[in-house]
């Protein structure tokens, strides 16, 4: 199993630099309830009618994982500590899903590796 950020999916979905190691990963991929909003609202902003975002991100067959308090509370705790190096909130949800599933991550962003966190943060591009 692995986390898979929004960036990483979106990757695969629009074939960019990564994207096949991202789908390389599918069928084994974990995405926090958060960045799946990221994903289908990424599509739409790119023009994509809402129901054919879903149904794009439907056919992947992620698993998604809900957003707990505990995942709420441990995002929150990242988001306070790593504000000022750019993190968005569902990068911190990415990332405390990671943390609490205990699994390597995927994504697109190379600063995540600089944040010296004690995770297997895994860049694809």
């Amino acid at each position: 199993m692995i986390v898979a950020d929004s960036s990483a999916v979106v990757a695969a979905l629009r074939k960019e630099p990564g994207w096949d190691v991202m789908d390389r990963h599918l069928d084994e991929a974990i995405v926090c309830a958060v960045n799946l909003i990221e994903i289908i609202d990424r599509m739409a902003r790119e023009g994509y009618l809402l129901e054919t975002a879903e149904s794009r991100v439907d056919a992947l067959k992620l698993k998604i994982e809900p957003l707990s308090e505990s995942l709420a509370r441990r995002a929150a705790a990242f988001l306070r500590a790593h504000r000022g190096n750019g993190l968005s909130l569902g990068d911190c949800a990415c990332l405390a899903t990671g943390a609490l599933l205990g699994l390597p991550i995927l994504t697109t962003d190379r600063d995540w590796g600089k944040l010296g966190l004690p995770l297997d943060i895994r860049v694809i591009r």
